[in-house]
């Protein structure tokens, strides 16, 4: 299955939707859903490919976690 994500409404950031992807990881992690966490971590990297095709690439930085900058 192929997943393709829409382009984010007015006002949203790859940056923001990859950021909140990541806390929430963490956030199933330290809850004991290793199998979910991971599962959300594949949506975050779906992210920032999603994001570097439309000429975003999302920088990193400490912690593991990006920022998105112009290419």
């Amino acid at each position: 299955m192929t997943a393709r994500l829409r382009p984010p409404p007015p006002g949203a950031s790859a940056e923001g939707l990859f950021l909140c992807l990541r806390a929430l990881a963490g956030e199933a992690r330290s809850l004991g859903l290793v199998e979910a966490a991971r599962t959300i971590e594949l949506a975050a990297e779906l992210v920032s490919v999603e994001a570097e095709e439309l000429g975003l690439s999302l920088a990193r930085r400490a912690g593991r976690q990006r920022r998105v900058r112009p290419a």
